[in-house]
């Protein structure tokens, strides 16, 4: 029943394996079941044994069932069930307290016979499976005297039923979160796992409903629920309800509002935990006066506005984290001696000053997170941190400087502190260091990032086999030889953008490997046989732009799980492999600018995911063939991207000729359509079919021998902003259905053999006469030459059909990433018609 998310952003802090702060992540409720308490003088009543029995009945039967109600049998004094217990007085013989949690069980449904035990002080059924199954929306009115309610992680679905639970009125503690754990993961983002099937799963659709009777109320986590379609008077009615709670844990539950000044009323608070849920508006002041306040997890919001430094001051603060509020600014006070700070964690914040000295004053201090301010990079240039000397390289997770200042080589100290230590990850990149001082690493790490810094020499590799390396944009010249070792388990190789020269080396032929990226280099030589036909878990491949030569590899594995392949700007000959067609899953195939001469690849219609097939600027010959290239994605992602085992992304980046700019797009998506054949020796008729691609932004076929009429279908093409057909032996008129396209801003149709009148239309009255310059039979405006009563002879019969939908995208230049013949830009929230705001002028 878990699940794992993944969302991308940097990591900027320390990870360590010691949590401290009390969230849906651990079992909410603290209360003891009692069992080694004596026995009730009165047995179980009848009545409760057999409601006990028929809810036992209610699941399935598996061996955690089989544990959980080992002693649960029928004759035998209920009292003494594991995970029961009764009453005196009144209530003798009767259940107060039943405590199934965490026992794994799975039922299709809650038995409403629950509800018989109407004596029960205490119900624990979190952490067990009911299928999606509803809440029952009746029936928890009638457990009039329970005081604590612990529904989380069951895998119930729908609405919470706000009128039964809202009347238990000596509720305590109410918990009917999902549990789940936040893994920051340096570059890669954060992975979210949780126990759910799948997100949000569980509404509440009135929170005021639901606390307005729980005056006692003093734990309430609701962590993933979807509390969306809430009016800004939850919190209101937080404050006005619920006066005694100590424990609010709203994380994950999208309300999407402030938070506001009637929460100040919650004198007692010692855990607030709203993380990950849209808050908005100004950080309020009143949480310096929380005088119980242990806790407070305010990250990944919109908050905004002076965070007090009297807050930082508080001796019984264990953990505040405001980390990914970006309009959250304030200053570090001085620590108190004798302050209980464990978690610090303000980056990614507007955050400045300097860091005080009595920041040693901090020595339970277990988590810090100081990234992204400018007075840290300031206060790191030229001085690796020597707090990093008091680390017990024991207790920590991993190690992220990144984004800083910091200058020159590593200091030695750092490796022998660290030397045989086990990271998950070490993250110095985007800084300036020169020097590493070591070949292999003296330790292991999971995951390590180098990139964008001057390191130079060669390349160093840690000393277990790290799955997730990343090296680029450095000035490295070499990698060792003889890594097969250090790369054994690696999954993730990028280095790129560096000065590596020489051979690619053949210790990249593992099985393991999902992702390596070499692109932008010196490599000579050809490429390794064995990286094609060996690579069984190979998905990115990216050698674009080094000095390879030589003819790719004839054979491809048939079991080829290859979806992007890179060659292009290289030296490479020969013919293009036809074993290509057993790589099922290819989406991205560029080998511009080589030497290859071969026929246009027909049979590349095997390929049913092919996406971006880039063939420009080489010797490729003949008549384009009839090939289909129209496919459904399957990728499931709305980004172009690759992922790997270890939710490692490679995501797509693309420079493109637009409009007559180059622009570099970082963020693709999958529906944008742009089509470019430019600058080739292809013949024939421009594809009437690309008329059914209604989605096609841009199409640039210039710089061909196309011969035939500009295709009346193009009119079809209602999205269409960029249109070039110049620079062939088109002929005929130019069809005036191409008037109706209301979004195209840029049209070439000069140096063809058109003639006829240029239709009139508001569109075309702001093109250019270079649009249509060297059409000597052309007339009208915006040519100074007039049409008079010129008579136009055009045999409609010389068209001709050419029934492919050509998806071609060549005479493109490329980033880091690959081309993109389909695609969708997006800008995050910004219209399609806005999707330029991506790019970036490339000079």
């Amino acid at each position: 029943m878990t699940r794992y998310k993944l969302l991308f952003m940097p990591l900027l802090l320390l990870l360590h394996t010691q949590l401290v702060v009390p969230s849906s992540s651990a079992t909410s409720a603290t209360y003891t079941n009692h069992t080694g308490a004596p026995p009730p003088a009165v047995p179980c009543m009848p009545d409760q044994a057999s409601a006990l029995l028929r809810l036992k009945r209610s699941f399935s039967v598996t061996n955690k069932s089989v544990i959980a109600f080992r002693s649960w049998n029928a004759g035998e004094d209920c009292c003494r069930w594991a995970g029961v217990r009764c009453g005196g007085g009144a209530d003798g013989g009767r259940v107060t307290w039943l405590d199934l949690g965490d026992r794994g069980l799975k039922s299709g449904h809650l038995d409403q016979v629950i509800f018989k035990l109407n004596s029960l002080e205490y119900l624990n059924l979190g952490g067990n499976d009911f299928n999606l199954s509803e809440i029952p929306s009746t029936g928890f009115e009638q457990l009039s005297k329970l005081t604590h309610l612990n529904l989380s992680s069951s895998n119930f679905a729908g609405q919470v039923p706000v009128h039964s639970i809202g009347q238990l009125t000596n509720l305590i503690s109410l918990d009917l979160s999902f549990r789940f754990k936040v893994t920051e993961l340096f570059d890669m983002g954060y992975l979210y796992t949780g126990a759910y099937s799948h997100e949000w799963q569980l509404v509440l659709p009135n929170l005021t409903a639901l606390v307005a009777n729980l005056s006692n109320l003093e734990e309430l986590r609701l962590g993933f629920l979807d509390l969306s379609h809430q009016e800004a008077d939850w919190c209101n009615a937080l404050g006005m309800y619920t006066q005694n709670l100590r424990v609010l844990s709203l994380p994950f539950c999208w309300l999407s509002s402030p938070i506001c000044g009637s929460l100040s009323n919650l004198r007692s608070l010692s855990v607030i935990d709203m993380q990950f849920s849209g808050l908005t508006g100004r950080s309020p002041d009143f949480f310096a006066n929380l005088s119980s306040l242990s806790v407070l997890q305010l990250s990944f919001n919109h908050l905004e506005g002076w965070v007090p430094p009297l807050i930082f001051q508080n001796k019984k603060l264990v953990a505040i984290d405001l980390h990914r509020n970006v309009g959250l600014s304030g200053t570090l006070p001085d620590f108190p001696i004798g302050s209980s700070l464990e978690i610090l964690l303000v980056g990614h914040t507007n955050f400045s000053g300097t860091i005080p000295s009595s920041i040693s004053n901090l020595k339970s201090l277990k988590k810090l997170g100081l990234d992204e301010w400018f007075f840290w990079r300031v206060a790191l240039n030229n001085r690796f941190p020597n707090i990093l000397k008091h680390l017990n390289k024991n207790e920590v997770n991993g190690i992220d400087l990144s984004h800083n200042h910091i200058q020159g080589a590593i200091p030695h100290w750092a490796w022998e502190n660290w030397k045989d230590a086990q990271f998950f990850f070490l993250n110095l990149s985007h800084n300036e260091f020169t020097n590493v001082g070591y070949n292999i690493f003296p330790f292991g790490v999971e995951m390590l990032d180098l990139s964008f810094n001057k390191f130079e020499g060669p390349i160093p590799l840690p000393q277990n086999s790290g799955t997730v390396l990343d090296y680029s944009n450095n000035r490295f010249l070499s990698i060792p030889p003889n890594i097969s070792t250090q790369l054994r388990d690696t999954a993730y190789f990028k280095a790129s953008r560096n000065n590596i020269s020489g051979d690619i080396p053949t210790s990249f032929c593992t099985n393991k490997l999902q992702f390596l990226d070499l692109s932008f280099n010196f490599f000579s030589g050809s490429i390794p046989p064995c990286l094609i036909e060996v690579a069984g878990a190979l998905q990115v491949l990216n050698l674009k732009q080094n000095q390879l030569h030589g003819e790719l590899p004839h054979y491809f594995n048939e079991s080829c799980t290859l979806e992007a392949l890179d060659f292009s700007d290289n030296r490479i000959e020969g013919n293009l492999p036809r074993y290509l067609a057993s790589c099922r899953k290819l989406e991205v195939l560029d080998i511009q600018n080589n030497h290859m001469a071969d026929s246009f690849p027909c049979w590349m219609s095997a390929l049913p995911r092919l996406q971006v097939l880039v063939l420009k600027s080489n010797k490729f010959f003949g008549q384009v063939a009839p090939s289909s290239m129209m496919i459904d994605s399957v990728n499931g992602t709305s980004v172009m991207e690759y992922k790997g085992d270890k939710k490692r992304v490679y995501q797509v980046t693309t420079v493109l000729t637009y409009k007559g700019s180059t622009m570099r797009i970082d963020k693709i998506l999958r529906t944008f359509v742009f089509i470019d054949v430019s600058n080739n020796a292809f013949h024939g008729s421009v594809p009437k079919a690309i008329g059914e691609l209604v989605l096609l932004n841009t199409l640039n076929m210039s710089h061909n021998s196309l011969t035939g009429l500009v295709p009346t279908q193009l009119s079809h093409l209602n999205q269409m902003e960029a249109l070039d057909l110049s620079s062939n032996e088109l002929s005929g008129v130019i069809p005036q259905e191409l008037a109706s396209l209301h979004f195209l801003t840029t049209l070439n149709l000069s140096y063809n053999r058109l003639v006829g009148r240029i239709p009139e239309s508001t569109q075309f009255s702001t093109f250019s006469n270079s649009s249509f310059l060297g059409n000597d039979g052309l007339c009208g405006p915006p040519l100074s030459k007039g049409c008079d009563n010129m008579t136009l002879n055009v045999t409609l019969s010389d068209r001709k059909s050419i029934d492919i939908v050509l998806f071609l995208f060549s005479g493109l230049g490329f980033g880091l990433g690959f081309a993109i013949a389909i695609a969708i830009v997006i800008a995050w929230g910004v219209p399609i018609r806005k999707w330029l705001l991506l790019g970036q002028g490339v000079p």
